[in-house]
């Protein structure tokens, strides 16, 4: 084994002090072999504009992404907005619009319980916002770059409209293609006061 010794000791065989030198330490992580199983793609705080786009999401690399949306801000004087993720199939020229398909609890208090569901949407639906309020949420993405697969997404989401809730869900895109850009937006195509993104890809053990 060439790693986990200190020092000259790599004849040794049998016994393995499972001690990494620095340099094995650097050549590891250099290699891609060495540390966390998150890698960030990309990352995006906003204060202004209607979308956010990332169009460089390496999905001919990752399997599963990571998507986390956080202090997301709608401009609204009334009513309310929800985030929505739409995927892309040309590198972002333009962003698909319909087809997208949801299952999804949500909890609010006291004790309320609502299932919602729905095989013809228009994005992937996340936080729910009105205004000065703020949402967040994590979205696991599956397939993005598979051909041959439709691409799939786990989240759980979180927002504060006027009272706290969140929400557990599955959704699915059901078109076997690759989709190589993802935006972010508001369904009522509000602009953002503010949002911090991040991208990541998660590698494969």
């Amino acid at each position: 084994m060439k790693y986990g010794y200190i020092g000259a000791t790599q004849k040794q065989v049998i016994r393995n002090s499972g001690i990494y030198s620095s340099q094995d330490a650097y050549d590891l992580t250099k290699s891609g072999f060495f540390g966390g199983s998150l890698i960030k793609i990309a990352e995006y705080s906003v204060t202004s504009g209607t979308q956010i786009t990332f169009t460089d999401i390496k999905e001919d690399k990752y399997t599963t992404h990571l998507l986390t949306i956080s202090d997301v801000r709608a401009v609204i004087s009334s009513g309310e907005t929800n985030v929505v993720i739409r995927l892309s199939n040309n590198g972002g020229t333009s962003y698909i619009s319909s087809g997208y398909q949801t299952a999804k609890r949500l909890i609010r208090p006291p004790s309320s319980l609502y299932q919602g569901r729905s095989t013809s949407t228009n994005g992937w639906s996340r936080s729910q916002v009105k205004p000065g309020k703020e949402g967040a949420s994590w979205t696991f993405i599956h397939g993005l770059g598979n051909s041959s697969s439709y691409s799939f997404a786990t989240t759980q989401t979180s927002g504060d409209t006027d009272d706290v809730f969140a929400w557990i869900g599955a959704d699915c895109y059901p078109v076997s293609e690759v989709h190589n850009a993802l935006q972010i937006s508001f369904t009522g195509g509000q602009s953002f006061a503010s949002c911090s993104t991040k991208l990541y890809g998660i590698k494969k053990s």
